[in-house]
């Protein structure tokens, strides 16, 4: 799953060290994975995860679930979340500039985030990117970004409002 910019529905639970029993398949140009978290507690396997990635002539999409999983998941961190969600984007280059949607839908806490970026090459050494996320649950993000490249010198500046921070 690739996110466009902030998207607070895509609840997906991440993985740093956690024990995790993970697939993965690829057919053509579909690169497939399957994970359960193996709860360190009673070695059940918990919340199914798929992901699919595939390139389409052109463009790029992506597909991920996470089922409901218990409220609590022993020895895992932080970045568990037990939340049901599905998502969806796809991805390509239109007269030079990277653009992308998304969808994400939290199905446990009825929110759902559909975003798009664009990122366009003003010249060789600049880059102008922009994101918007509309959020059906909190206030919506968006963000833009300038990137420098010239030789050894390189520079990024952005901002971001998400969530009503900036």
């Amino acid at each position: 799953w690739s996110a466009v910019g902030d998207m607070e529905a895509d609840d997906f639970s991440a993985t740093d060290g956690e024990t995790v029993l993970r697939g993965e398949m690829s057919f053509g140009d579909v690169d497939t994975a399957v994970s359960y978290i193996v709860d360190n507690g009673n070695s059940d396997l918990e919340q199914l995860s798929l992901g699919v990635a595939a390139d389409l002539g052109g463009v790029s999409v992506t597909f991920g679930y996470q089922e409901s999983g218990p409220a609590a998941v022993d020895n895992q961190g932080d970045d568990y979340d037990a939340d049901e969600v599905i998502a969806i984007s796809a991805s390509t280059t239109v007269g030079g500039a990277d653009v992308a949607f998304g969808y994400a839908s939290n199905e446990t806490e009825d929110a759902d985030s559909l975003g798009f970026s664009v990122d366009y090459p003003v010249s060789d050494a600049l880059t102008v990117g922009f994101y918007y996320v509309a959020e059906s649950v909190g206030d919506d993000n968006a963000g833009v970004s300038l990137d420098y490249t010239a030789g050894m010198l390189s520079a990024s500046v952005f901002y971001r409002d998400e969530q009503g921070n900036d």
